[in-house]
């Protein structure tokens, strides 16, 4: 009984470890110059780390799931734009404080037709007035 309870406590232990391992997101730098380095996360999550490591708030209305594989480097603004590619995002900047608004996926936000304004069509208004 007590071999069975220290083999499932080693089994657990690995697969906790072997999970942690295949799963981790490194950030280095700084906003001018970042690496992030990224093996299978979804990008919610490379982009969470942004905000443990700098001073950078994200966010969005939409599941981020996509997963991220590779390094990326360059300026914070650079490096959002190569995680981001396919979606519409805006980046704030104020003094101390970066923020990371993804709107959703690119080219699918939805714009607001032009509504007429009353009395400004052909013949109407002021001018139709003179004689």
């Amino acid at each position: 009984m007590k071999r069975l309870r220290s083999l499932a406590m080693a089994t657990t232990l690995a697969c906790g470890l072997a999970t942690a391992a295949s799963a981790e997101v490194q950030v280095e730098g700084s906003l001018d110059s970042l690496r992030v380095t990224a093996s299978g996360e979804a990008l919610a999550d490379v982009l969470s780390t942004f905000g443990e490591r700098l001073p950078v708030r994200i966010r969005t209305a939409m599941p981020l799931k996509d997963e991220i594989h590779g390094a990326f480097s360059g300026s914070l603004s650079q490096v959002a734009a190569r995680l981001l590619s396919g979606y519409d995002y805006v980046i704030k900047i104020d003094r101390e404080q970066v923020e990371i608004i993804v709107l959703g996926p690119g080219g699918k936000v939805p714009v607001a037709p032009k509504i007429p304004v009353a009395g400004n069509g052909p013949g109407k208004g002021i001018m139709s007035r003179w004689r």
